[in-house]
């Protein structure tokens, strides 16, 4: 999947001829400059690339119709499930990938301090467990029918050190036993390794982003600030949900969208 500092993975997939193809979840949401990295990257890479957006919307327009306006505020939770996660599960029952890779990395801090190098995700298989989406069984538990359940494994390769065989000449290697040879690819390094093999990449990078995501969810951040402190500055928030349990969101998407109905007929 595309992320907007993960682009080292394209690059150096390209360098060992292998076109992966690309995900990108189109939130409707996205700031200019990040859908111009999409198309830099298809453009110089020669790959694929898959956009998919919220089912029933091809604009924001059309999102708002469905949705209402500034449905991040009112229900954040929706809002991830719709843009996000539903969109990405779809993906993987079209595109059935047996791993999906991703820029993910521990020296990003919060939940991802931990992040594992390989995941392995329970993902709903639509195709055969789900025809008749309106009526699936909001179960927690869904995921007990075998039919309904598909695997994917998530790798994630950045959150490793970095190694000599990518490493561009003006990055240092991270002293072994500190918490940066820990965390080798840090926010710096992944920009010099931008800048070095002039991989497209997002713009706002350049005016103080570290973290970018939608527009109305994500600020520069200060030297001295987390890398993803920009993001839902001000709330707990640190994660969108796409990489989160997707039945649990899936159920509690379920269960507001029959509390809403109730409070209708009431």
């Amino acid at each position: 999947m595309m992320n907007k500092i993960g682009n080292v993975i394209t690059d150096m997939l390209y360098g060992l001829n292998a076109k992966v193809p690309i995900i990108f979840i189109d939130t409707l949401h996205h700031f200019d400059e990040t859908l111009q990295v999409s198309r830099d990257l298809k453009n110089k890479y020669a790959v694929e690339l898959h956009e998919y957006r919220p089912k029933g919307a091809n604009t924001r327009q059309e999102f708002e119709q469905l949705y209402g306006k500034e449905l991040w505020v009112n229900d954040p939770d929706s809002y991830d499930y719709l843009v996000k996660v539903e969109p990405a599960i779809r993906a993987y029952n079209e595109l059935n990938p047996d791993c999906v890779i991703t820029g993910r990395r521990r020296s990003q801090g919060g939940e991802r301090k931990s992040l594992n190098i390989i995941e392995i995700k329970e993902v709903e298989n639509i195709r055969i467990g789900n025809e008749n989406e309106q009526n699936a069984d909001a179960n927690a538990n869904a995921n007990t029918g075998v039919d309904s359940v598909r695997y994917v494994v998530k790798l994630n390769p950045l959150a490793t050190k970095v190694s000599t065989s990518v490493q561009p000449a003006e990055l240092t290697l991270p002293n072994a036993g500190s918490s940066d040879g820990a965390d080798g690819w840090t926010f710096a390094k992944i920009k010099s390794y931008l800048k070095a093999y002039q991989v497209p990449y997002n713009k706002l990078l350049d005016n103080g982003y570290k973290s970018i995501g939608d527009y109305h969810s994500t600020q520069p951040v200060g030297d001295l600030e987390d890398e993803r402190s920009g993001r839902w500055k001000g709330s707990e928030k640190s994660e969108c949900g796409l990489h989160k349990d997707y039945f649990l969101m899936k159920k509690a998407f379920r269960e507001r969208n029959i509390q809403k109905q109730k409070q209708q007929v009431e």
